[in-house]
């Protein structure tokens, strides 16, 4: 078992909640919810959030016979083909209308539009605490070290080219002082 910082139990919960952590690991952040209360509330609230995902799934596909629905229907199969795009705004504003019109006509379509919309929601509002949680903003330091790394390297390179035609002009100083001998003799 090895000591897990409250950084990384955090980027760990999701796995451990879903029960995909080696036992090693899942002792690890265990024992560490077990001795950090900031990191035991953090853990009952998105055991909560996922509690709150499953439950508001359940109630959206609760009337919903996925095996009678119907893929065959041209109409629906564009609609489902291009959802995502939809939800992403992805689309030339004709396909949106387009789009917009089949969820309208369309029962199946309208159901799957809102279940998605459901979802993406409650992923952004999960992301955003999660994100308001975090003290430390990681991809700030990552990109500082890149940086840095990146500079340091280029830094290195012209120590080396310096170094390169400082030996050049000694060894044509010396060149030239050979020469001056021999005809000095």
């Amino acid at each position: 078992m090895q000591d897990l910082s409250c950084n990384q139990v955090i980027a760990l919960l999701n796995f451990y909640i879903e029960n995909r952590l080696n036992s090693n690991l899942m002792q690890s952040v265990e024992f560490h919810l077990n001795i950090c209360p900031n990191c035991r509330e953090k853990y009952i609230n998105l055991r909560k959030i996922f509690s709150n995902y499953q439950d508001i799934k359940d109630k959206i596909t609760e009337n919903i016979d996925y095996e009678n629905i119907s893929y065959k229907e041209k109409q629906y199969q564009d609609f489902k083909e291009n959802l995502s795009a939809y939800i992403d705004n992805e689309l030339s504003d004709s396909e949106n209308l387009r789009i917009k019109k089949i969820a309208i006509a369309n029962i199946n379509a309208r159901l799957d539009l809102e279940e998605t919309l459901s979802v993406r929601e409650l992923m952004i509002e999960a992301f955003e605490r999660m994100k308001n949680n975090l003290k430390t903003d990681f991809s700030e330091i990552t990109v500082n070290k890149l940086y840095n790394n990146q500079h340091a390297k280029c830094r290195k390179f012209q120590y080396f080219k310096l170094i390169s035609l400082i030996l050049t002009m000694l060894i044509i100083c010396i060149f030239i002082a050979i020469n001056l001998t021999k005809l000095s003799i």
